[in-house]
């Protein structure tokens, strides 16, 4: 049962994304937050969101392009409807709006509500998102984008400076992120007739593509640093950045790229720096 709901809600695939929410609910010093019980609650929020993007879009994928995936099988062996399949993705968004009990300022909300939109516009057909070129790399920031400010809203009220500054790497990061996803989509993508930005590109334009945007946040960061000066999670972050450049460049058309996909995650960064924070670095 438990595999099951890992494998429905592909929390293994999001799980290392959390590390963006807790940059948004540490943006400000740890020891701010109100109650710590938000803190969790913030993080709660975050999973209910990336289960209903992720199991709605694996939905969509097995209907339009008979994507093999968990959900498909799930339909193709009749173990459940489509429409009970569709409502167990809706579900995870009963918890995430009964949380707006807990805040309902109007920015948590818009950010909130921008993200499942976003969601639903991403995976649905006719409208669908997800197979437009240029256009579905942009969702993915935005997804990424929102999953930060939506944390961030949740226990603030007013942008201090340092958020632009996150949210600036964020896009940055997201960018090469997604550009790995797709090539590690590649060849699926290609066989389904998909068009995505990798396939309009190229797999070896696409890969010297992500390499080099893995340098972006660095740019990010040291403008952050020639306008406010040096603090510890900006040398954190540029680390973390030049380690990811020179361990993608040997990266080849051969390389596996949905094993390097799942090592590459905003994780690091959350974790470091919610210790910082706690530390009051």
């Amino acid at each position: 049962m438990y595999k099951n709901i890992l494998s429905f809600y592909r929390i293994n695939d999001w799980v290392k994304s959390i590390g963006f929410c807790i940059l948004g609910l540490t943006a400000t010093k740890f020891l701010q937050i109100i109650n710590p019980f938000l803190f969790f609650i913030g993080i709660l929020q975050s999973c209910f969101l990336f289960s209903f993007l992720f199991s709605l879009n694996d939905f969509f994928d097995y209907i339009i392009h008979k994507e093999k995936n968990f959900i498909g099988k799930i339909i193709d062996k009749s173990i459940l409807s489509k429409n009970f399949v569709l409502l167990l993705c809706f579900l995870p968004l009963l918890p995430s709006i009964t949380i707006l009990y807990l805040n309902s300022s109007e920015s948590y909300l818009i950010t909130l509500l921008l993200f499942i939109i976003l969601s639903i516009s991403y995976s649905l057909p006719k409208i669908r998102l997800r197979d437009i070129p240029i256009i579905d790399v942009i969702c993915n920031v935005l997804f990424f984008s929102l999953i930060f400010l939506q944390s961030y809203f949740f226990v603030n009220d007013i942008i201090i400076p340092k958020v632009y500054f996150l949210l600036f790497w964020i896009v940055l990061y997201s960018f090469s992120h997604e550009i790995l996803h797709q090539i590690s989509h590649f060849e699926m993508d290609k066989r389904s007739g998909r068009t995505s930005t990798t396939i309009l590109l190229g797999k070896k334009e696409s890969i010297v593509l992500f390499k080099y945007s893995l340098l972006l946040p660095v740019l990010g960061i040291l403008f952050y640093f020639l306008f406010h000066g040096f603090e510890v999670f900006v040398g954190v972050m540029i680390l973390f950045a030049l380690m990811r450049f020179f361990y993608v460049l040997k990266l080849n058309e051969k390389s596996d790229f949905k094993k390097l996909r799942n090592k590459l995650g905003g994780i690091l960064e959350g974790g470091l720096y919610l210790i910082l924070n706690i530390l009051e670095f």
